[in-house]
């Protein structure tokens, strides 16, 4: 597993109710949607898997259950990250 880069740093631990940047991405907007119901996140595993992606699992946290994610993160040509591929949220 390699180190990931200080720029792949993810948001804060807490996913926010309210209507954010992400609720009017029409790429992103199913995600959002689907995160409401949870209120915290943890990453239980990262890893860089070449320059230009990189994985992250962890478990979502809700106010009666806990779910398991996935996401794939890709390097744009900007330098930018961006989701490739959001997998979950299932319910442990």
């Amino acid at each position: 597993m390699h180190a990931l880069a200080p720029e792949i740093a993810l948001p804060a631990c807490r996913i926010s109710k309210q209507r954010g940047k992400y609720d009017w991405d029409s790429g992103l907007a199913s995600v959002a949607r689907k995160l409401k119901v949870y209120q915290s996140y943890a990453i239980k595993s990262q890893n860089l898997d070449s320059e230009k992606d990189a994985t992250f699992a962890g478990v979502l946290t809700g106010p009666t259950s806990q779910a398991h994610f996935d996401v794939l993160l890709v390097k744009q040509q900007s330098g930018q990250w961006a989701v490739g591929t959001f997998g979950g949220p299932d319910r442990k």
